[in-house]
């Protein structure tokens, strides 16, 4: 079941782990974050330097049907 982290919560994590090199087991009981969420939450500091991954849109995906698509083809023509 998934839990919202909090951000300052998420940058206490990646410090324990990154800095002071706790155990999984330890931060379980320090924090009450699971093994897969530390795990997931070094990879992403390691990979962006960010402890919450940022949207680059927001809103849902849109799927456009045929005669959407074509006319926006056509618009951008002009």
């Amino acid at each position: 079941m998934r839990r919202y982290i909090a951000p300052e919560v998420k940058e206490m994590v990646v410090k324990l782990a990154l800095v002071h090199k706790y155990r999984y087991k330890k931060f379980k009981r320090i924090t009450g974050v699971s093994m897969w969420s530390i795990k997931g939450l070094k990879a992403l500091y390691l990979r962006t330097g960010e402890v919450v991954q940022k949207r680059v849109v927001d809103g849902r995906p849109c799927t456009l049907n045929g005669f959407e698509a074509s006319v926006s083809e056509s618009r951008s023509r002009y």
